[in-house]
């Protein structure tokens, strides 16, 4: 169906073709561009793929060989690597998977290009468990994962053979030259900032730290993009200045400028922003050299297609890629207009207002973004860049040069103490802007409805900014009402939802009822329901959370909940409970429960040791007791009806 759809639209954009193009032409064009879209993503699809792994049909066809393409940032239980499947049942499979590797005494770490081949299949990704949850499949999706693959290091065998390639020699590179930064000498929070800075490499930034600068609006500092590959830009371009005077210098000084920039991007890991910026980059700078400059946002769009059709469709999907284009779409577009109202003018006054207006016009293309993702505002996101990115240059130049040298063992310690010194103040800067949490606001309500009407109202400002017509913005003002109307009939919503839910939490039990925009929490720990609760807020628009003890009977609506914890206490004349929760792992015998209470529905949740639980599924089987286990089919969540009068 995509090819058919390309085929005619590209057919009804060539009769619509005319010296002038009118309205019809762009519609059809648009159309074209929507199907090559849809055509590209199809075919990375694995149920379009007959040798990817996810096929029911080939999950279980025998032993799986995998070879690590990259590492993944390690946790306390796993070493964790992308890999890519080679091999499934002794013939050729494709397909990547997250491979988790479980640490102990015995086990080892893989390196890039090692291959393994294990009997134990990559299992599908679950689905997040309770309401608001991050969604991490869907995310794993994106990057083209579809599979996990959990191994004990007696669970797989490593194989001699390693395929080498450029890709895999580009990755070598990456990692010699992130293992020369660490012995330049950095403390371990500056090393992982440095690795962040000069190659994109965020794994082994501290999480603390990590969060602070998303608190602070910096996290775009840790990203590889435009304003990296700018100032590695305007160093190279000096650099090779003097080719200008030779004959074919300036086409000499193109090439070398845009290889190594895309050299730059690869050892980057080719992430989206990066991969934007130097596309971007390489297309102005043919404009110039041809002496035809052109529109920056048709350069913008030319780079949206060529790494969409071209690289990888599935960057479509991707947080990074989003953010990447909006930002630099909305500094195009917004910053002129912000900076014509600058009131100061002046060489320190018009750097300061430029400096002000390109944050701003920043912030406001990714806000419907960052909302609807991480459900969050960085309130001091403009005293992080006013006190940052005047010197992130300086930071970045200093940061290549003590990389060089390291490389050549010529690096003095003064240097190197000079940058770490530098690094140190930046993250004591951040700690203490993010740690302002007055200025955060956080667990924001945002949904797709929401973030299609309010980025139809910054694109159709965006399209009145550039031409000026009013009908423009008079439908950016209709798109605006649209919006404050649509949140208004979203919390009346909410606001007329009742139920009651048993979330899952690994070793915590407890349930919540929720009264429109009221929860009540009843858990014996409150303690590890609060990250449970803040996902639930996103998506609830919650104004009030209570937490209370756990008691042993509830009446919900027309319904009644017993609960059972560790004590297993119950009597045998008390009525037959609509559902039952047994939480805290209670040593009782259930069939003979069952036929005592006969409940309607029996839960389990996450407190329960997982034997127990396996017993207790195999008797309510036997006798046709349905049987919910938050651990495997997620949270609980029953609507409370109305009691009866």
């Amino acid at each position: 169906p995509c090819m058919m759809l390309l085929l005619c639209s590209a057919c009804l954009l060539w009769l619509s073709k005319n010296k002038r193009p009118g309205s019809l032409f762009w519609s059809f064009a648009g159309l074209l561009s929507f199907a090559l879209g849809m055509w590209s993503m199809a075919r990375t699809l694995p149920e379009n793929r007959p040798r990817h792994y996810a096929h029911s049909e080939n999950r279980h066809a025998g032993p799986v060989q995998v070879r690590v393409v990259e590492e993944l940032r390690h946790n306390t239980f796993s070493y964790r690597y992308l890999g890519e499947v080679t091999g499934l049942g002794g013939r050729p499979a494709e397909g990547k998977v997250v491979l988790e590797i479980r640490r102990d005494s015995a086990a080892l770490p893989l390196e890039v290009g090692q291959e393994i081949l294990s009997p134990i299949p990559p299992e599908p990704l679950k689905a997040p468990g309770n309401p608001g949850q991050f969604d991490y499949r869907e995310y794993l999706q994106q990057l083209g994962v579809y599979g996990r693959l959990s191994l004990n290091h007696a669970a797989f065998l490593r194989l001699e053979t390693r395929k080498e390639g450029f890709i895999l020699l580009v990755k070598k590179i990456r990692r010699h030259l992130l293992n020369t930064l660490e012995h330049i000498g950095l403390d371990e929070a500056e090393l992982g900032i440095a690795k962040a800075l000069l190659l994109g490499d965020r794994t082994h930034v501290e999480s603390d730290l990590y969060t602070s600068y998303r608190k602070a609006g910096a996290l775009h500092l840790l990203a590889v993009s435009g304003l990296h590959v700018g100032i590695l830009a305007a160093f190279l371009y000096g650099l090779l200045g003097p080719l200008r005077n030779f004959r074919f210098g300036r086409g000499l000084r193109l090439l070398l400028g845009t290889s190594l920039l895309w050299g730059y991007a690869l050892l980057c890991g080719f992430s989206p922003s990066v991969v934007r910026a130097v596309i971007l980059f390489s297309f102005i700078s043919y404009a110039l050299y041809m002496q035809r400059p052109g529109e920056t946002l048709h350069f913008l769009a030319l780079a949206w297609i060529f790494m969409l059709v071209l690289i990888n469709p599935n960057w479509l999907l991707q947080v990074g890629f989003q953010l990447s284009f909006a930002a630099v779409g909305a500094i195009v577009v917004f910053t002129p207009v912000l900076f014509k109202r600058w009131p100061w003018k002046g060489t320190a006054g018009n750097y300061m207002g430029r400096l002000i207006c390109v944050s701003l016009a920043a912030q406001i293309g990714t806000l419907p973004l960052t909302l609807f993702y991480f459900h969050e505002f960085p309130g001091v996101f403009l005293l992080s860049n006013l006190v940052l990115l005047p010197g992130i240059g300086v930071m970045l130049v200093m940061g290549f040069a003590c990389l060089f040298l390291q490389a050549l063992s010529l690096l003095p310690p003064l240097v190197a103490t000079c940058y770490g010194k530098l690094l140190s103040l930046m993250n004591d800067f951040i700690r203490w802007s993010g740690g302002l949490d007055a200025f955060h606001l956080e667990g924001i309500p945002w949904d797709g409805s929401l973030l299609f009407l309010s980025a139809a109202v910054l694109g159709l400002l965006g399209v009145y900014f550039r031409n000026g017509n009013r009908r423009w913005r008079n439908a950016a003002a209709f798109m605006l009402l649209g919006l404050q109307l649509w949140s208004f009939i979203i919390r009346i919503d909410h606001l007329q939802t009742n139920a009651w839910i048993v979330p899952h939490k690994a070793k915590a039990g407890g349930f919540w009822v929720r009264q429109g925009n009221q929860l009540q929490v009843f858990s014996a720990d409150s303690l590890p329901m609060h990250s449970l609760v803040r996902d639930a807020g996103t998506v609830w628009y919650l104004d009030s959370v209570r937490y209370s003890p756990v008691s042993p009977y509830y009446e919900l609506g027309q319904h009644t909940l017993r609960v059972l914890e560790p004590s297993a206490l119950y009597s045998l004349s008390e009525p037959s409970p609509d559902f039952l929760l047994l939480s805290g792992s209670p040593r009782l015998h259930l069939g003979r429960l069952l036929e005592n209470l006969s409940p309607g529905l029996i839960i389990a949740d996450g407190s329960n040791y997982r034997s127990l639980v396996s017993h207790w599924k195999k008797s309510c089987e036997k006798q046709g007791v349905p049987f919910h286990d938050t651990a495997v089919e997620g949270a609980f969540i029953q609507k409370i009806p109305p009691a009866n009068p």
